[in-house]
């Protein structure tokens, strides 16, 4: 494959064109207390396999380093016992898509751009997670190696007037077989206590955006090849269109478990 196909549903198996033009019985919108779901087997595995070769052997010597380490004033700098604060740590790859560089052009000319921007991938995002979203959207390619990871974050932009009261991510995942392991953890009912694979080729989620949630350090097998190393995440976030119901049905929601904790 020398590139990605022009419409995200040219990818997708039988289930994944039965959500596509049927939507899902348990999407998030449904749901307030659910803030992510994870589908596998929505992505046809031949697709998976040719994605990650291409990604390995075109956008690899574009990425760069994304490293963030644990301050050291976070603990040093403490002066109460049991008031730690953690800013958000990480350590991954990431392509630099915020100009037209040359890494940027090379995700345009193997097609991911046009994939993520094709109308099947909005109406896929937009029926899985049952709300109805706008069509530009934010693009992100990043790259998990051995031990890399994100620490605890909640993906809150409240500086931010358009996404201050939540937004969609949708993460498309291509692991190499010389991936061993690498889990999300994420709260429920405002404990960390939940924990999804993310280790498998083709997994797809889709997150109702802000939760607390991290990613494990990326576990390899021992002896395979450094270049089946890696898990590839290609990812669209989209914004909320503020007039549908279920996004206001939402914020409803949150202004609710808002007032009731501040009574607690």
């Amino acid at each position: 494959m020398q590139r990605f196909p022009a419409e995200f549903s040219d990818v997708l198996t039988d289930d994944g064109r039965r959500w596509l033009y049927q939507g899902h019985q348990d999407d998030l919108s449904h749901n307030p207390n659910r803030s992510f779901m994870c589908m596998a087997g929505v992505i046809q595995p031949r697709f998976c396999q040719e994605a990650y070769s291409l990604l390995n052997a075109r956008l690899y010597k574009y990425l760069s380093d994304l490293e963030q380490k644990i301050p050291l004033f976070s603990t040093w700098h403490m002066v109460q016992n049991y008031r730690e604060r953690l800013p958000k740590v990480v350590r991954m790859k990431t392509i630099d898509m915020t100009s037209y560089n040359r890494a940027y052009q090379m995700v345009k000319e193997i097609g991911l751009l046009q994939m993520l921007d094709s109308e099947s991938f909005y109406q896929f995002v937009s029926k899985l997670s049952g709300y109805r979203l706008r069509k530009k959207m934010g693009k992100q390619v990043l790259c998990y190696e051995r031990g890399d990871y994100i620490g605890p974050h909640n993906d809150h932009h409240p500086e931010d007037p358009e996404a201050s009261s939540g937004y969609i991510d949708c993460h498309i995942s291509f692991a190499g077989p010389g991936v061993q392991h690498q889990y999300l953890i994420y709260e429920q009912n405002r404990h960390l206590t939940e924990m999804q694979a993310m280790h498998h080729a083709g997994v797809i989620t889709i997150y109702r955006l802000p939760f607390w949630h991290y990613t494990t350090p990326l576990a390899v097998d021992e002896g395979s090849l450094v270049l089946d190393q890696r898990r590839w995440v290609v990812l669209g976030t989209f914004l909320f269109d503020k007039r549908d119901k279920n996004v206001q049905k939402w914020q409803q929601e949150v202004s609710r478990r808002l007032t009731f904790s501040e009574s607690e």
